[in-house]
């Protein structure tokens, strides 16, 4: 499992990657926390040890695996990018974002105008 950041011109991306070798999309679930995310991951055994003749002790991990990734709030609020998500070549990614800079803005006649 890694948890890096990519800094962008006005975001910074929290990327968690976690190695998830023959895990389906429909095995994953996610939960938004206040300011981070939980991540399930149900694994299935891959090798029915029962129908087959192990030359050598096979070892398989399978089961939940879960994890609660919350972040510090004085970094600042990030937002679950849920349209980044990906399973791809084993390897889940999820992905979270935070300006920045904090929003602004200026209360005139009523309404709100962020800048």
């Amino acid at each position: 499992m890694n948890v890096y950041d990519k800094r962008g011109e006005t975001i910074i991306k929290r990327i968690i990657e976690v190695e998830c070798p023959k895990v389906a999309e429909d095995d994953v679930d996610w939960e938004e926390l206040a300011n981070g995310v939980k991540i399930t991951i149900r694994k299935h055994k891959a090798i029915d040890e029962m129908s087959v003749h192990p030359v050598y002790p096979i070892r398989q991990h399978h089961g939940v695996w879960d994890r609660e990734f919350r972040f510090d709030s004085a970094e600042g609020r990030y937002e679950i990018c849920p349209e980044e998500f990906a399973l791809e070549h084993g390897v889940l990614t999820v992905t979270l974002s935070r300006p920045l800079k904090a929003r602004k803005g200026k209360l005139g006649r009523g309404i709100g105008k962020v800048s």
